[in-house]
């Protein structure tokens, strides 16, 4: 009788916990954006992305926050998705990035972000050129993607 009441009062306190998500700095809320959830809003607006195994040594597939992006085609230039725990995560997630690169001579790349999602896209363009076609494509999709 006492193994059984040990066991339900084990089984409630863990139950009680909060998610490991949540103890890790995220935060379990429904308003958090998940990865099918931006990559179907980007193929809703003609944004077409091909799914690709992460690069080695690539400064813009490195962890952040604990986190590794997923990694897409566009027009065979290269966009990662990050999608973190929280938004205050995510910014930490763009501030480690900045720190990280810091020093360093990269490519033309544009960020995009919403709530917890950040996104690289190395379009590898002049940095000032408006020939970069999926950039108002990009930003509108994630835009529409609604509030949870």
């Amino acid at each position: 009788m006492k193994k059984l009441i040990v066991l339900i009062i084990t089984t409630l306190l863990f139950s009680c916990q909060p998610s490991l998500q949540h103890s890790l700095g995220g935060v379990d809320d429904s308003s958090n954006i998940e990865l099918v959830e931006v990559v179907n809003s980007l193929k809703e607006y003609r944004v077409n992305l091909v799914k690709k195994a992460p690069k080695e040594k690539n400064d813009f597939g490195q962890k952040l926050k604990g986190v590794l992006p997923a990694r897409y085609t566009l027009d065979d230039k290269d966009m990662f998705i990050y999608i973190f725990g929280s938004e205050e995560n995510r910014k930490e997630g763009e501030a480690e990035f900045s720190q990280k690169t810091s020093d360093m001579k990269l490519v033309s790349y544009d960020t995009y972000t919403k709530r917890n999602v950040l996104i690289y896209y190395v379009h590898e363009e002049e940095m000032n050129s408006l020939h970069t076609s999926h950039k108002t494509d990009i930003q509108v999709a994630l835009d529409s993607i609604e509030e949870g």
